[in-house]
């Protein structure tokens, strides 16, 4: 979701944890945000266990660096794809892709694989909290990014996931992000209605959650880390720097 982080529209995320406890808790440790204390059936009762479910993702007030996918140009130069802005000459060490003599033009560089070097964004954890994916709330979904102008677009596919599946498995699966889709009418004649599936950020939401996660992750209603950030657009040793300063 590159596009919706470059236009503030994108400032949580949520993300299933691993493996799924049995029983979260309801409230952070004292003094300690990022823990969830996690409850297990222990001699057929519910007993906190000792441990506490660190969030891998970090605490409030630590840095994550964003990752998207690029095309590689030629040495240092590099293009976002999201938005076509130029990367030029930011490592003297270059791509990997051209070492050992081999010289390609141009190169995709998955997000996945993206060097921390070339990262144009950082994101400031302001919250780490535990709760139910189905749970989320409209406001929640909208934060997360999801607008019903891009849906309609059928950017979703583009814009937020980058991957070779087609857009179509990315729309509404009823109206195949049209917003509207036949029906029979009061004269049983075939009428357009309005689509009933993604009428709502939250509706907006769960279809891209299961675009990601498959068809049957949003009933499968995982405990997920969900995480609040602020967007700073500059690379993340460039914010550890200045905040060390």
């Amino acid at each position: 979701m590159v596009r919706a982080l470059l236009d503030g529209k994108k400032t949580q995320t949520r993300r299933a944890i691993r493996p799924q406890p049995e029983v979260v808790g309801g409230s952070d440790s004292p003094g300690c945000p990022e823990r969830w204390l996690e409850w297990k059936d222990v001699d057929k009762g519910y007993t906190p266990s000792e441990l506490a479910r660190l969030c891998p993702y970090g605490k409030p007030g630590d840095f994550l660096w964003a990752r998207e996918t690029i095309d590689a140009l030629c040495g240092c130069d590099a293009e976002y794809v999201a938005d076509g802005e130029r990367l030029v000459d930011v490592h003297p060490e270059g791509w990997d892709i051209w070492r050992n003599g081999r010289d390609l033009p141009l190169r995709t560089v998955p997000s996945i694989h993206m060097p921390r070097w070339a990262s144009r964004m950082t994101l400031e954890l302001t919250e780490v909290r535990v709760e139910r994916l189905q749970e989320i709330s409209e406001s929640d979904a909208i934060a997360e990014g999801v607008s019903e102008a891009d849906f309609r677009s059928g950017l979703l596919g583009d814009r937020y996931v980058p991957t070779n599946r087609p857009l179509e498995e990315f729309w509404c699966r009823k109206c195949r992000g049209e917003g509207v889709h036949p029906a029979l009418g009061s004269n049983l004649g075939v009428t357009e209605v309005d689509c009933s599936e993604c009428d709502t950020a939250e509706k907006l939401y769960r279809n891209l959650w299961e675009s990601i996660n498959g068809p049957e992750s949003w009933s499968q209603n995982p405990w997920c880390w969900c995480l609040s950030f602020n967007v700073h657009q500059m690379n993340v040793d460039e914010m550890l720097g200045r905040k060390a300063a």
